[in-house]
């Protein structure tokens, strides 16, 4: 030891109290050993040699940590006397922890979780290794349902692991086929035997999984040293038939070591033992609503098919395998399921939907524990967890074939003898289930929008034929429309029309020949002639055609065709007149077609000559067109005129209605006043345009009415000045023939007229 340590020594042992008690057996001579004179500094440096012979890191006491816990640790001691004279020696210690465990924190000791999920999660066999000690078996249930861990008290009072990681204390279990059932008011289509299908309110019970958290907690165990800390775990269960029942886990905590490693009488370390029971099983007790159930319904059929083993179950159309059977909807292997059912059949009378009832019970147990005694097993109400009714209708939906045999075929004529017929015709029924009822009715349909009813009636138990007579009908078209019903009340319908036309039909008389003149016609309202038509009306040609069998000659109707070699036999698409042009000029052969209210009809030949005296088609651009043309006030004034006089017949009205036909005179608007113009295009058919001029922005109004006054459609409204234009459609005015237009505002009027071909 050299003199610069002695004296490093010297001036620590002076001014650091930890450093003079290291030498503190040296100093118990002195009084205050925390303020040593010069003098007693010197005596202590001359001592250091001798320290330095007996080394450092001797102290008072020895600490033991957890290092040294449950195992013998050797010490070595140090004395030395007022003289400085010293020795060592040697001794062993057994080193214990006396402190006892503590559970901070237990895990849930009760827990239920569903069959399903401990099964579809693989839980089931890892309980079977856990049991059998599988380490990593244990560890997975730690992890879904909590074990014990060894923690420490942090400095901020939480629980931390050996790294100082704090712990999460929180677990969650996600048992997601929890079962659970829910009741609610739901409006659904039933079925009645009387009243066929209804809607109704009826409460709906539906039982089915949902996920569910179980809320659980991590079990915690505070230690001061982890090695002599050991938490053996140890698994067992009891499942019955069915795969319900308990897993049992248990822990045993131990802390410490025996007091005397010496004495084998000594006692070990404390123990302190934890439980937890896990129930595995149904959430729900048995009932129907956990079934999907076969819905009522109906099946087609005519009878009942009874199994022939004398169980009395309903087979055939109604069997199970047609009308379904209840599923079990928990596939959790927990339940031993049993099912049975019970027939009961009903005759349906006075329905009007169904034939029979069958009232079909399903039974349901659930046999884990037990078993049934007997095939019947439901009859014995004690072994029956729940029931449902299904409601099964047998229907024969195949409707009754039948058919109606006349006179003629469906759809011919009859031409009657006299101004009566008597129609004989016979029903015939085909189906497999009897006819109950038929009933009838006869229509005259001449007119389709308007039927009349001339008989309807109804009869019951009459057999599959029937045969209907019908006296005393006139000339018309006739519709029998049957209806048939069966014993299963299904029905069906036939339907005969047959044309009756009676022996005296209306007699058609012409006139010998008949002139249609052509006038110019301006169609565009240029001012120039472009066109040329004439309008020959089908009553013009008749001369003194009679009604027939007593009838009014005012219920007449007339048709009228150019005969061309197309349609020439039938009147179904002629019309009340003809529109001729120059391709028309010359001799025509025209027919009348005669028709009455009943239906019969007669017809009769014209020769027709078109001329063309104006020789408006030879040159339609010639200036002299006008030639026999009426003004607009003159032609105006003329059918108003002979409209309001009762002495004029209705051929005088044609007349004028022809002649307006030749008015082409345009009203132009050179000069900036009012002006109504001819429509275009004129004839049309399907829409034209009417157009007018206005000297000035102001309200005006287009009147368009027929040739007797009347109002067929009315256009209104603020226009501006100038040239206005509006479009008129064929099915806006519902009329044919001639029609006129009329502009009116405050300070003008015109009109016009126009042809509306059919």
């Amino acid at each position: 030891m050299d003199d610069d340590f002695l004296y490093l020594v010297g001036e620590a042992v002076q001014q650091d109290q930890v450093v003079r008690e290291k030498f503190d057996p040296l100093l118990y001579m002195y009084e205050d050993g925390c303020n040593l004179t010069t003098d007693e500094t010197s005596v202590l440096l001359s001592y250091l040699p001798e320290i330095k012979d007996i080394g450092g890191g001797w102290s008072h006491s020895i600490a033991f940590d957890c290092n040294d816990a449950c195992q013998m640790v050797t010490v070595e001691l140090l004395a030395v006397d007022y003289s400085c004279n010293w020795s060592t020696g040697w001794t062993d210690v057994w080193v214990e922890d006396k402190s006892s465990v503590e559970v901070v924190l237990d895990v849930v000791q009760d827990i239920e979780i569903s069959c399903n999920t401990f099964k579809s999660s693989g839980l089931d066999q890892v309980v079977i290794m856990a049991a059998q000690g599988n380490a990593q078996a244990l560890t997975v249930l730690d992890s879904a349902f909590g074990g014990y861990q060894k923690a420490w008290i942090s400095p901020e009072g939480g629980y931390v692991d050996q790294d100082g990681n704090p712990i999460v204390q929180a677990l969650e279990w996600k048992d997601m086929d929890r079962c659970t059932c829910t009741t609610q008011v739901e409006t659904i289509e039933v079925f009645d035997e009387h009243l066929g299908y209804y809607l109704r309110d009826t409460l709906i019970t539906d039982c089915f999984y949902i996920p569910d958290t179980l809320d659980l907690i991590q079990g915690i165990v505070v230690t001061q040293c982890a090695t002599e800390l050991t938490c053996d775990q140890s698994v067992w269960f009891d499942f019955d038939e069915c795969g319900e029942g308990y897993v049992y886990r248990k822990w045993s905590i131990s802390k410490g070591c025996i007091s005397d490693i010496h004495n084998s009488d000594a006692e070990g370390p404390d123990t302190v033992t934890r439980m937890q029971r896990i129930w595995i099983g149904n959430s729900c007790e048995l009932s129907k609503y956990m079934f999907a159930l076969p819905a009522d319904t109906t099946v087609d059929a005519c009878n009942i098919e009874y199994a022939t083993d004398g169980s009395g179950y309903v087979v055939g159309a109604a069997d199970v395998l047609n009308t379904g059977v209840p599923r079990y909807k928990f596939d959790d292997d927990c339940r031993s399921i049993g099912i049975g059912r019970k027939d009961k059949v009903f005759r349906v009378v006075g329905g009007n939907s169904s034939c029979y009832k069958i009232y079909r019970t399903w039974y349901f147990a659930d046999w884990c524990g037990t078993k049934p005694v007997v095939e019947d097993w439901w009859r014995d109400h004690g072994s029956v967890q729940d029931s449902f009714v299904q409601v099964i209708l047998v229907k024969d939906t195949l409707a009754p074939v039948c058919s109606i045999t006349g006179p003629d075929l469906n759809g011919g004529l009859i031409e009657a003898g006299g101004c009566l017929y008597n129609l004989n015709v016979s029903v015939a029924v085909e189906d497999e289930c009897g006819v109950l009822g038929y009933a009838y009715t006869l229509r005259e349909i001449s007119d389709p929008i308007s039927p009349v009813s001339i008989v309807t009636n109804s009869l019951e138990n009459v057999g599959e034929t029937l045969d209907l007579t019908f006296e005393d009908l006139t000339s018309g078209k006739y519709e029998l429309r049957v209806r048939v019903t069966d014993n299963c009340q299904n029905e069906s319908f036939c339907t005969y029309t047959l044309t009756i036309v009676t022996g005296q039909k209306p007699a058609a008389v012409c006139v010998t020949s008949l002139t249609a003149e052509l006038v110019g016609w301006d169609q565009n309202g240029d001012g120039s002639m472009d066109s040329a038509h004439a309008v020959v009306w089908a009553k013009e040609f008749n001369s003194s055609t009679q009604a027939s069998c007593g009838g009014n000659t005012s219920d007449l109707t007339y048709f009228v065709e150019l005969l061309d070699g197309v349609g020439d036999n039938t009147f179904e698409d002629d019309t009340t007149y003809l529109v001729l042009d120059c391709d028309d000029l010359g001799l025509q052969t025209v027919r009348l077609w005669v028709l009455d209210a009943r239906g019969s009809f007669d017809f009769c030949d014209v020769e027709l000559e078109v001329q063309d005296n104006n020789t408006v088609c030879e040159d339609l651009s010639s200036t002299d067109i006008t030639r026999g043309m009426y003004s607009e006030t003159e032609l105006v004034s003329e059918v108003h005129q002979r409209q309001n006089d009762d002495t004029n017949t209705s051929q005088d009205v044609d007349d004028v209605d022809q002649r307006l036909i030749g008015k082409g005179t345009a009203l132009r608007s050179d000069d900036g006043r009012f002006a109504l113009f001819q429509n275009r295009p004129n004839p049309f058919r399907t829409d034209t345009k009417i157009g007018f001029y206005l000297p000035k922005a102001m309200g005006a109004r287009l009147l368009i009415y027929d040739a007797m006054g009347k109002m067929l459609k009315v256009i209104e409204g603020e226009f501006i000045k100038g040239y206005q234009e509006v479009e008129v459609l064929y099915e806006d005015l519902n009329s044919e023939g001639m029609i006129y237009y009329q502009l009116d505002t405050e300070e003008f009027t015109a009109t016009r007229s126009m042809i509306l071909m059919k």
